[in-house]
């Protein structure tokens, strides 16, 4: 048989362990293993995702973090709205309940995340031109 269908391979996926347990075998918004910056031992002000002016992409869209640091989203919401979770027709799956809630007024933002787990978010109006990324939270 083949053991990706097997009851105990699904198990291993939905019931991980270890501390890599949230290294994604279907990449969440194009963030494969290697693009992930580990920001964990960094200073607190390099935990910070920003819009590189006159683009429509994340200076750093797949970031990993550790349980109970913060990230900074600083960009204008007006013209960037953000949203949780994995952008409409996009594969991958995130964590849920996410700490990162809907913004589309100001500009910076600082949600905490509490619990481990990979945190999808995109911005509603340009996420089908690739501004979508993960925070990835480390135990």
């Amino acid at each position: 048989p083949d053991a990706a269908s097997s009851p105990d391979a699904t198990a291993a996926v939905d019931a991980p362990s270890s501390d890599d347990a949230f290294s994604a075998s279907t990449a969440t918004h194009d963030c494969e293993e290697a693009d992930f910056l580990d920001l964990r031992s960094g200073p607190a002000d390099s935990r910070m995702i920003m819009v590189p002016r006159g683009t429509f992409t994340f200076d750093q869209p797949c970031i990993t973090i550790s349980a109970g640091q913060a990230v900074m989203f600083m960009w204008d919401f007006a013209a960037h709205p953000l949203a949780p979770g994995v952008a409409p027709g996009h594969p991958g799956m995130g964590t849920e309940p996410s700490p990162i809630e809907p913004q589309s007024s100001g500009a910076l933002y600082e949600p905490t995340f509490p619990t481990a787990g990979d945190y999808p978010f995109y911005c509603t109006s340009h996420f089908h031109s690739g501004m979508y990324g993960v925070v990835r939270v480390l135990p």
